[in-house]
C-alpha cells in the first residue's frame, strides 16, 4: 500500500513576482537533483527545461475541500526509485490548453522540448511493508505564461 503525502510546499510569491528568466539560470531535471539544497529549499522558483520522455495523469484528493482533481505529469525520465522530477500541469492550465484546442495532451507534448518556470513541490512516497521511500518533485503549471518554450 502506498500513501503519498503532501512533504513539502515551497512558494515564494506570486507568479507576478517571478524572477526574469536568463540562459544561465535554466536547469535541467538532472542538475535539480544533483543540487535539491540549492534550488528547492533556498529558491523555490526554478526554470527547467527537458525533452518529455512520457505523459502520464495522478488523481490528488483535497481533503479540505473534498474534492478530486487530476493532474497530467510530464515525465522527465530523470531520476531513480528514490527521487524524481516531472511538470505536473494544474486543471487551470488544461483548460486554457483546451480552450486553444489542445485535447490530447500526451500526444501535444510527448518528445517534444519543454521549457517551464514554477515553484517546486515535493511529495514523498512511502510504501509500508517494504519501507521504501521515494520523493518525487514536480514544477505546477497553472498558468500557460509559464511555459517558455515549447519546441
Amino acid at each position: 500500500m502506498s500513501i503519498a503525502l503532501i512533504f513539502v510546499a515551497a512558494a515564494f510569491g506570486a507568479r507576478a513576482n517571478c524572477p526574469q528568466v536568463t540562459a544561465a539560470s535554466v536547469i535541467t531535471p538532472s542538475e535539480f537533483l544533483a543540487n535539491v539544497q540549492k534550488y528547492f529549499v533556498k529558491q523555490g522558483l526554478v526554470t527547467v527545461r527537458f525533452r518529455v520522455g512520457s505523459v502520464g495523469s495522478q488523481t490528488v484528493d483535497n481533503v479540505a475541500s473534498r474534492t478530486k482533481s487530476q493532474r497530467i505529469i510530464l515525465h522527465s525520465g530523470v531520476g531513480d526509485e528514490h527521487k524524481s522530477f516531472d511538470v505536473a500541469i494544474l486543471p487551470e492550465a488544461q483548460a486554457a490548453l483546451k480552450r486553444l484546442g489542445i485535447v490530447n495532451l500526451a500526444k501535444h507534448f510527448s518528445g517534444k522540448v519543454i521549457e517551464v518556470q514554477g515553484r517546486v513541490i515535493g511529495f514523498v512516497t512511502v510504501e509500508y511493508g517494504a519501507l521504501i521511500e521515494s520523493m518525487s518533485y514536480y514544477v505546477e503549471v497553472s498558468h500557460l505564461e509559464q511555459f517558455n518554450a515549447v519546441e
